[in-house]
Parts: C-alpha cells; structure tokens; sequence
C-alpha cells in the first residue's frame, strides 16, 4: 500500500512541474505553460503564437474579419476598394490608379452616372467643381439641364404648348398650325357660297383677302354651292343656295331639285338623278300640292341620292365622278423626303416615343406619299458595362412598332429603319425593312427590332431614319392613320469584354 501511494504522488508532481502537455480539451493546447484553446484564442490562433492582428478573431483556428473584410498579412482588409490589396491578398495596383470593385482601374473622365469617375471626392462635377450641365435645345428654343442623382434633369427649353391658330410651331413638333387651321372654300363665281371640293380649298387662320384665289376669285366658310366653277361666272352667281327656282332644267336653289314648282301635268313622270358612282336614278311625279300642278321631290324604288359630304371609303359617295376627293392630295405635310424627316424628341433607354394619328395620303402616281422621321435612342442606364475593364458589352435593341389603318392590308404598307443619320449615305448595309415574318396579327402591326451591341468606355448614342410608305405603287390605302412607337431597351451583356 505504501508503494501505491508513492507512485501516485509521483505522477500528480510530474503533471505539474510541466514534464508533458497534459491540456486535453477539445482543440486545447499548451502554449507558454499555459492550456489555451486554438480554435477562439486570438493569440495562440491555429498554434501557440499565431496572433490574430486588428479586430480579427479567432474562428475554428482560422483569423476571421467581419463585415466583409478580408484578412490579409495580420489586418482586416477590403479587397473591394484597398489599393495595396485590389482583389486579393497582397495584389497592389499601379501609382495614380484606385481599386473599384476589386479591380485596378485608371481615373477616368467625369460622366453623370452617380459614379466619382475622376475619383477626387466628387460626384458627377464638371472642372469647375460644380454639377456638370449639357444642351437641351428642342424645337422651342435653347436650353440646358443639370446632373442630379446620376442623371440628366430640370431642362431649361421652352416646354411646348398647345398649338393654336398663329402661324408658330407652338408645341414644336416642326409642323405650324396644324389641326387648328380653318378650311377656306374657293368661291369662284363670287355668290358668297363656296365650292365643296378641297382639292381647291385652302387651310389658313383667317380668311385670305378676297381676289386672292385663282382667276381672282374668293374663298368663304360656307361650302355649300352646287355649280361653284362649273358654269360661267355670271351665270354661277345665280345659282347657289336660297336663290330662286326657274324653269331651265337645274337645280337654282341647291336643294336637290330641278325646276321644282315648274308648270307639268299631274301624273306625268320624268327620270331624276343620277346613275354616277353610288346613286341610283328615280323619278319625279307632276302633283299638284294646291297652288298649281309642280314636279315632286325625286324618289322611286332602288333610288339613291347624293351624299350631302364625300367618306372615305373608296367610294363616290357624291356621285360627282371622283372617289374620296375629300382626302388632300399631301398639300401641306413636309417631311415627304429624308432631308425634310420630321425630327423627334430625344429616345432614352427603357422609354418610348408614341407617334399617334399620322396620315399617308394615298397620291397617284408619282404623288404616292412617304412619310420619314427621324429619331436618336440615347444609353441613359447600365453604364458597368463602359466603366471598367474586362467588364462585358451591353447589347441594345432598338424596336419600332408600325401599326397600319384600321381595315387596311399589311401588303399596302412598308416600313424602313436606316441606321444612319445621313441621308446621302443610306445603302443596302444599313436598310432594315419590314417583312412577312415582321407581322404582329394580333396587334395588326408590323414590328421591327434591330439588335447591336454598345460601344466601350463611350456613353453611345445611334442615330436612326424611319421611312413609311407604299409597298407597291398598285397598293390601295386607306384614308384612316397609321401610329408608331420606338422602344430602346437594354438585351443585357455580351461574352465581349470591354479592352
């Protein structure tokens, strides 16, 4: 018994006069004399001696930075913006350069993106420190607008206003007066009643001077007159509405009735009307009503008259030998050629530009009609893909929807897309034009994308001109409007990288 307990006296000495690491907790080790744990002390961390430095900790044996710092030569770093650790431990960028995004990159000239591109401190400021500025002219005059919040705002131009009767582009479309003008009516034999037919009549504000019209002739508001050209000019200014009925074969008063209260024989029937375009001949039956035997109003079976106004519709409605007369023969549009394209307001990325209600006059001839815009599709977001290096491309489409008249044919219609802005360089290269397999049914539009890819280290901009027009010169079209829309989106990057 004695011996036994010599022995273990003789051991409990051993383990603590230091004769072996006696530590035996889970990652316990003995570092200085002392049991430390490994895997948590920040100064013994993965071994006696390994110190965690700054506010590392020690995490399962490893140095461990919190808030998305990494460790790195015994301090927390952030690779994203240390410019002695850009992208990695111990990866130092160049003199003059800043790590953005873990990566080297060169200062760069100030743009409005919401970025400190220049790297001084600032954002989106101009040389003199102050927030850069850009033109904003439109067709209302001159203008700039200032950078806020990463983009272009508070332009200074004069806004555009409703149009009205001035001879000014009041909402500064590049057109003067239209919508608002007064239709005019020649009144050639001077009865103070003019000729229904537009293809003499005349738009303006006011009533033009009278002798101003052909042959010295007038223009008036009334266009009511029934011979207003089609006989001698004393003769025609006996002949107009609310004048006197005689008995000479024509309509005097303008009422549909010829020599009406004219001397006949009751029952007696004579043939009225007219079998040119839609009409249809009656007859007219001598009554007598009581104050003497007249001719009756013309009538019958199958009998249709004149309409009082031309439609639209490819039919003579007035029966006067000429279909849809009514219908201008494209007097007064002015962007029927390209160097005459209408210009349209600036198109921003993820916005759209409507056109509504334009007209393409159906012409004969050489007279076919065309209609051209002109429009430029501006990058305004997704600028990473211009701003640093090795970064991918941004790929862009450009898309027009052309949504033809209610009731017409797709086959009477085309629409082209130059990606030009010059006129005298369009060419088969840069001519995009509307197909069979560009067909929407059911939105009854043509729909047109053009897709490219952006331009590196530059804030791109493309220049586009649109042509309407005619498929073939047989085509017939239709008196109602056409409508457009640009759409200028963002497709996402491409496998190109930026040099």
């Amino acid at each position: 018994m004695r011996l036994v307990a010599i022995a273990a006296v003789a051991a409990i000495w051993a383990g603590c006069s230091g004769g072996g690491d006696t530590c035996n907790g889970a990652g316990e080790r003995e570092c200085n004399g002392v049991c430390v744990d490994t895997n948590t002390d920040k100064q013994n961390c993965g071994g006696c001696g390994n110190t965690c430095g700054g506010a590392a900790t020690c995490e399962g044996g490893h140095c461990v930075c919190s808030g998305g710092l990494d460790y790195c030569n015994g301090a927390c770093v952030n690779y994203q913006t240390d410019r002695q650790n850009c992208g990695g431990c111990q990866a130092p960028c160049q003199t003059g350069q800043q790590c953005l995004a873990g990566k080297c990159v060169t200062p760069y000239e100030e743009t409005c993106d919401g970025v400190d591109n220049d790297f001084d401190g600032q954002t989106d400021e101009d040389a003199n420190g102050q927030a850069l500025k850009r033109s904003c002219d439109n067709l209302c005059g001159a203008g700039t607008e200032t950078c806020q919040a990463g983009k272009y705002q508070n332009c200074t131009a004069p806004a555009p206003k409703d149009e009205t009767c001035n001879e000014k582009d009041d909402d500064c479309d590049g057109l003067t007066d239209e919508g608002v003008t007064t239709t005019w009516y020649n009144d050639w034999d001077l009865d103070g009643y003019g000729d229904p037919d537009l293809a003499y009549a005349v738009q303006a504000c006011a009533k033009p001077a009278d002798g101003s019209g052909p042959d010295g002739s007038n223009y008036v508001a009334d266009h009511s007159d029934c011979d207003d050209g089609y006989s001698g000019r004393d003769e025609g200014r006996q002949i107009h509405p609310g004048a006197a009925e005689t008995c000479d074969d024509i309509d005097n008063n303008c009422d549909g009735n010829t020599d009406e209260g004219c001397t006949c024989t009751v029952g007696e029937q004579r043939p009225c009307g007219t079998d040119v375009g839609e009409c249809n001949p009656g007859t007219q039956t001598c009554v007598n009503l009581g104050a003497g035997p007249e001719w009756g109003t013309c009538g019958g079976t199958g009998y249709i008259p004149p309409q009082p106004t031309e439609s639209c519709n490819f039919l003579d409605d007035d029966c006067d030998g000429t279909t849809d007369e009514e219908m201008a023969d494209d007097l007064y549009e002015v962007n029927d050629t390209c160097a005459a394209a209408r210009v349209l307001p600036d198109l921003w990325q993820e916005e759209f530009i409507a056109v509504p209600a334009v007209t393409l006059y159906h012409g004969t001839g050489t007279a076919k009609d065309s209609d051209w815009f002109k429009v430029r599709a501006i990058e305004g977001q997704n600028l990473n893909c211009t701003t640093h290096p090795m970064e991918p491309q941004c790929n862009f489409v450009f898309q027009t929807r052309f949504r033809i008249p209610e009731g017409a044919s797709k086959d009477a219609y085309k629409l082209c897309v130059y990606t030009t802005a010059a006129c005298g360089s369009i060419n088969g290269s840069n001519t995009f034009c509307t197909g069979a397999t560009d067909w929407n049914e059911g939105q009854k539009a043509y729909i047109l994308a053009l897709s490219f890819d952006g331009t590196c280290w530059l804030d791109d901009s493309w220049d586009f001109l649109v042509e309407v027009k005619h498929a073939t010169p047989e085509a017939v079209q239709s008196c109602k409007p056409y409508d457009l829309r640009f759409d200028f989106s963002w497709q996402g990057s491409i496998q190109d990288p930026c040099p």
